[in-house]
């Protein structure tokens, strides 16, 4: 089966979005350039909201409420019997960009194999828009690289919940 890494580029306030905010929050650079590039032999995997703001982008798009999806494979009903199903037969490596409730209803769902979270050094305050809320889920730390001298990329892969959640 197909891994399924969830990528969620993040302000250090947890916020994936801004008002008045450059694209990658301003911070972009030859690094972050080069590990988007190194990311295109996945298969892209995207929410409705994402789908209709890059619709190009994906493979296949999981909705409930679109009819049809261009060229990308539209996935619907059930969400873990969907993606479990197209997780099975890709051919290749799955990947998230974006996409916040697909990512919290996969996540809850047991479906994620990697979390990674571009973190980048601005804290969007009031001008922060669509705030990360996502399930609880134990995680270990797979990698972690900085990037362009002031993002840091944390991989992490599901795994125990810590002591807070044991009692």
């Amino acid at each position: 089966m197909a891994e399924l890494t969830c990528d969620l580029f993040v302000s250090a306030d947890g916020y994936a979005a801004g008002d008045n905010t450059e694209a990658f929050f301003g911070y972009d650079g030859p690094d972050l350039q080069a590990w988007i590039a190194s990311a295109s032999h996945y298969r892209i995997l995207v929410g409705r909201n994402t789908y209709e703001t890059f619709p190009d982008l994906a493979a296949a798009v999981y909705s409930n409420t679109l009819t049809s999806a261009g060229s990308a494979r539209l996935l619907s009903g059930d969400l873990t019997r969907a993606v479990t199903e197209f997780k099975a037969g890709s051919d290749g490596p799955i990947r998230t960009i974006g996409s916040l409730r697909l990512v919290a209803g996969l996540l809850a769902a047991g479906l994620v194999d990697h979390l990674r979270l571009m973190v980048f050094p601005v804290t969007m305050g009031a001008d922060g828009r669509e705030h990360i809320e996502l399930p609880r889920v134990g995680y270990e730390l797979a990698e972690s690289r900085v990037l362009d001298g002031r993002l840091v990329l944390l991989d992490y892969r599901p795994g125990t919940v810590g002591p807070a959640a044991a009692s």
